[in-house]
Parts: structure tokens; C-alpha cells; sequence
């Protein structure tokens, strides 16, 4: 039956919550051409085109539930009663979804073979986000009504958007915990253009293509750009001495001295300025000019009006274009400065928003063999075992049965995404006796074993059994190739006087520090490594208890022995 409904993953993707199947988007209509060639249940189109962070989206699907399922390759005729979507998680952060039935319920057997749904909205988040879908199924097979829930993955992307106005430009709107965005202002003019960057987060920049900013911490960040255009603006000129071509013409003899203007050109070979002609004066000077210079280089030509003869050119010179009073000298006699002012043109203000999510709190609570998360913003839940993923665990808490390292990586209502820290899981050892053979002996796969009698180690007892058939306590000391190493409960075997009962140790404080007091042992404890090496440790009793001092030890997990028992105790 699995694989008859595997083609449905894609539509059950459409819902974010169980209990969200309430119309959001627009409505559909089915698309009845499609149909399976192999007559199993099928959604057309096959995959949904990705999305992109930032940007609205808006999609449609058609399934197609035939009443009759014939799975030729596993033998298998059906007739489906009823299919219901029942449970989906992980849609990305911004999206929702409507299909076309308000129950999502559907009756393949009474006619209701086609259905439709809608996904709409704009994610925020980019990212590969893997949705958690779960159907039930009502069919008939082999004369029988069957009952079946899936859970199904569908992998829908969302692909990095970008964000920006008239202003600025950047690489990603939001992002979870901490996340790099570049910037770049987008004026850039010949006109002299400055940059003064707020990111909200307490950094500045006034480049026009600032380093990367991290934003870091949940929340949403003001990003402001103020964009200042500025241009040199010639505003007066004065000849100091004036190139002497311009005498020795006729109507100099009426009308000395000389008649003169200038002419500005661009680096563009364009005249972008005449002047006004300033008559019968050999050192000139204008005011009120007022003409942009935003075009370099630029030259400056000065000229005599002649009214018989022709003009008589007093010569042409660089002008340099930088704010204050500017020499220039022709280089034939004429001379002087030019009055050039930096002044403010424009000015433009822009601002966009930078949103971190918060990153889920991914560890979770133990409590015996039980792994679980108590945590309502938690919207999917993945666990691994020695980082493989766990085959159906997909809740929010997880026994655990296996020894070895659990993990989980969760994600949160907004899409984003944290590891949980390994968390290595011993369990008790069972010992077992064969009373036949008079052995105790243990099942599993384990490193290594140490067997003890009575709190002593048994010299060469390092297999899987030991001998039992003296009465008295046993116990065992394992390690497994995880990096368990656990210590067995204490088996008693034989009866009558020699049988000893393990006493009920305690160790206070455990963890401990530089002494450690031991209570319930008629004999002195010893201290073992976990290897089974005992180690020097300075014993004395004070009244019921003992007293160990622990000052030269490293710390560390040592074994206390002492009648027969065994603890842990945790050195600091």
C-alpha cells in the first residue's frame, strides 16, 4: 500500500498545521487531464518550481485518487475508501495553503477522484526545508478494510531572495541567529556622491560597498542609507593679467583696453559655459556664474572681441575642479583664479528592515531512556543515532533502546534550524545465570568485561561469562566500542551463610571534590579507575561512615567497591 500513496506526498505538503486546514490562498479547480499512466494515485505537476525568500509565491496542484488501485509490481488490488490529510509540518515561515475541501477528506470509492490545492505566500526564510507529512488511508484489500497512516517527506526549496529601493541593495531580508548581508548603494553619479550607512546594530560605514554586516540576536534591525550628492560649482572668476594679443587691431585705437569673455569645455570636448563680455578692461572678473562642473577634465579660453577684426584669442588653460579659489595660467600672459564651492545638490534617504529569527533551543530533556522536547515553539523534530537518522522518528520525544550517541535537530515555527548536542546512552547491563552450568554470563556486544566477587576482581574473568559456582555477589564492569562503560548490578548466587548481601552504599557529595564520605559499608572502600586499576586514595572512618580523601586524584570517574557493592562517583 506504501507505494499506491507515495505519489501523494507532494499535494500533503501543502499543509503547514493539522489543525490550519483553513482556506488561506485562492481557490483551484482540478485539472481532470491528470491522470497516472499506471492507474496509481498521482499529483500533477510532479514537483512544485522553488520559491524565492522575500517574494510572493503562488502555485497549484492537481492529485488524482482513483477509486480502483492495481499495484501490479507488489500484487496488490485496492479500493480506497477514504484518504485524509492528517497531519503536516515544516512549510516554510510566510506561506499558507487551501485545498479544496474543508475537512481535507476525501472519498475516492464514492466518485471524489480528483482535488486541487493552492500554496501561496512569501517565505522568509531561504533554505531546503523537509516537510513532515502524515495521511491516513481507509481501502480494501483482500476483502479486508484496512487502516493505514504514512508519513511522507517533500522537499520544497526556497531560494535566496534579495532585497532593495531606490537607494540600496542587499543580499537577504532575514535570517536565523546570526547571519552575514552585503550592501550596496546604488547612486552613483559623477557628481562627487558620499554614504552614510546605520546598520541598527551599532556599526557604520560610508562605503559605497560596505563589508559584509553580521546581524546577530533575534530581532528586527532598522538599516538606514542617507546618500549625499554634491557638485563643484564655479561661482566667480578674476584675470589678474590679461595676454597682450589682444592690441595692435584697429578698433583698439578707439576703444582701448580689451573686450573679453571665456568659454568652459568639458572632458566631453563640450562647451558647457560662455560668458559675458567684459569691455575695455584688461583685468576682468565675473560674478553670478554659477555652472556645474561634473564633468573633468575641463579647460578654460579666453578670448578679445574685435568689432572690424577678427577675435583675437588670449589663450586656454587647465582648470583644476576642487572646492576653494583655483590658479590657472594660460601660459601666454593670461592669469588668474577661479572661485569653485562644493555645495549640496541632493539628498536621499532610504531604509529597509533586517529581521533575525531566533534559533531553537535544541537540546533536549532526559528522563531515564526517555529523550522529549518541551518546547510548543518547536514545529519538526528529526533524531539520529551515531549521526544517522532514525528511521520513523519524526516526534517530539524518543525512548531510546540502542546504546550509542542520540542527537535531534529541530526547527522552529519560523524555519530555522539547530543540532542538538550527542548525548551517549548506556543501558543496564542484564546479567543472566545458568544454573545448570553455574555460570553468569551476559548477552550483547560489548569492548571489554571485568568480573567481580564479592567487590573483587576475578583474575582473567574478561569474557562474556564467568564461573558462578561459588556462593557469593558477582558482578560485571563492560565498555562498548561507543564508550559505554557501565557497571552491572550485583547477582547473588548460592545460599546460606556464604552468600553474601550487597550493602547499600552512598557517596556524598557525588560529583565530589577533595573528599567524598562513604555510608552503608561495613568494610573499607576501595577506589577503582574505569579501567579496573584501584587507585591510592587515603581511607578513614569517622563514627558510621568513611572518609576519603580525594585530593590526588585527577579528575575524573572511579568505581567505589566496598561489601560486595558498587557506585559511580564523579570526581571535579
Amino acid at each position: 500500500m506504501k507505494k499506491c500513496f507515495a505519489a501523494l506526498a507532494a499535494l500533503l505538503a501543502l499543509c503547514s498545521q493539522t489543525q490550519q486546514l483553513s482556506a488561506q490562498c485562492p481557490g483551484c479547480t482540478p485539472d481532470e487531464t491528470c491522470i497516472s499512466a499506471d492507474g496509481l494515485p498521482t499529483v500533477c505537476p510532479q514537483e512544485l518550481p522553488p520559491a524565492t525568500a522575500g517574494t510572493y509565491y503562488e502555485d497549484y496542484l492537481t492529485f488524482y485518487l482513483p477509486a480502483e488501485v492495481n499495484d501490479v509490481e507488489n500484487g496488490i488490488q485496492a479500493t480506497l475508501l477514504e484518504v485524509t490529510i492528517s497531519s503536516v509540518t515544516g512549510l516554510p515561515f510566510g506561506m499558507d495553503f487551501t485545498v479544496n475541501d474543508d475537512d481535507a477528506t476525501y472519498f475516492p470509492s464514492e466518485g471524489e477522484n480528483f482535488g486541487c490545492a493552492t500554496l501561496c505566500g512569501t517565505p522568509i526564510l531561504p533554505g531546503t526545508y523537509s516537510i513532515n507529512i502524515t495521511v491516513d488511508v481507509v481501502a480494501v484489500a483482500f476483502g479486508f478494510e484496512v487502516e493505514q497512516a504514512q508519513s511522507f517527506f517533500y522537499t520544497f526549496i526556497v531560494e535566496p531572495g534579495s532585497g532593495g529601493n531606490s537607494g540600496f541593495a542587499f543580499s537577504s531580508t532575514a535570517g536565523c541567529g546570526s547571519f552575514d548581508v552585503t550592501f550596496e548603494a546604488l547612486i552613483n553619479l559623477p557628481s562627487v556622491t558620499t554614504y552614510l550607512w546605520d546598520f541598527g546594530n551599532g556599526q557604520t560605514s560610508t562605503e559605497q560597498f560596505p563589508a559584509p554586516v553580521t546581524f546577530s540576536g533575534a530581532g528586527d534591525y532598522n538599516v538606514t542609507l542617507t546618500t549625499t550628492v554634491l557638485d563643484y560649482t564655479m561661482q566667480s572668476l578674476n584675470i589678474s593679467s590679461l595676454d597682450d594679443n589682444w592690441n595692435g587691431d584697429v578698433d583698439d585705437i578707439f576703444s582701448p583696453p580689451a573686450d573679453v569673455f571665456f568659454v568652459i569645455t568639458d572632458g566631453d570636448g563640450a562647451q558647457v559655459y560662455t560668458s559675458g563680455t567684459v569691455s575695455n578692461n584688461n583685468t576682468p572678473s565675473w560674478s553670478g556664474i554659477n555652472v556645474v562642473l561634473n564633468n573633468p577634465p575641463y579647460e578654460i579660453s579666453f578670448t578679445d572681441v574685435d568689432d572690424i577684426s577678427a577675435d583675437d584669442p588670449l589663450g586656454t588653460a587647465a582648470l583644476t575642479v576642487q572646492d576653494g579659489a583655483v590658479y590657472f595660467d594660460t601660459g601666454s600672459g593670461t592669469i588668474g583664479t577661479a572661485s569653485i564651492a562644493l555645495e549640496v545638490t541632493g539628498e536621499l534617504f532610504n531604509e529597509e528592515v533586517i529581521t533575525v529569527f531566533p534559533l531553537p533551543d535544541a537540546q533536549f530533556e532526559t528522563d531515564g531512556s526517555l529523550l522529549f522536547y518541551d518546547d510548543p515553539t518547536l514545529a519538526s523534530y528529526f533524531w539520529f543515532l551515531n549521526e544517522l537518522p532514525i528511521d520513523g522518528a519524526f516526534g517530539s520525544s524518543l525512548e531510546m533502546t540502542t546504546t550509542g550517541f542520540y542527537s535531534a535537530e529541530v526547527t522552529n515555527l519560523y524555519g530555522c534550524t539547530a543540532m542538538s548536542e550527542e548525548v551517549l546512552w548506556c543501558p543496564d547491563i542484564a546479567m543472566l545465570y545458568d544454573a545448570g552450568a553455574e555460570v553468569v554470563y551476559l548477552e550483547g556486544d560489548y569492548e571489554t568485561y571485568q568480573w567481580y566477587f564479592n567487590g573483587a576482581e576475578i583474575e582473567g574473568a574478561t569474557t562474556f561469562f564467568t564461573d558462578a559456582s561459588e556462593p557469593g555477589n558477582y558482578s560485571v564492569f563492560v565498555t562498548t566500542a561507543d564508550g559505554c562503560a557501565t557497571l552491572s548490578e550485583t547477582f547473588g548466587s548460592g545460599v546460606g551463610d556464604d552468600a553474601r548481601t550487597p550493602a547499600e552504599l552512598e557517596l556524598f557529595p557525588n560529583p565530589a571534590g577533595t573528599e567524598v564520605f562513604v555510608s552503608g559499608a561495613m568494610e573499607k572502600p576501595r577506589f577503582f579507575d574505569l579501567a579496573g586499576r584501584p587507585v591510592s586514595v587515603e581511607v578513614e572512618r569517622q563514627g558510621l561512615q568513611w572518609r576519603a580523601g580525594l585530593e590526588s586524584l585527577p579528575a575524573g570517574v572511579y568505581l567505589v567497591v566496598s561489601d560486595g557493592a558498587h557506585m559511580r562517583l564523579v570526581k571535579q
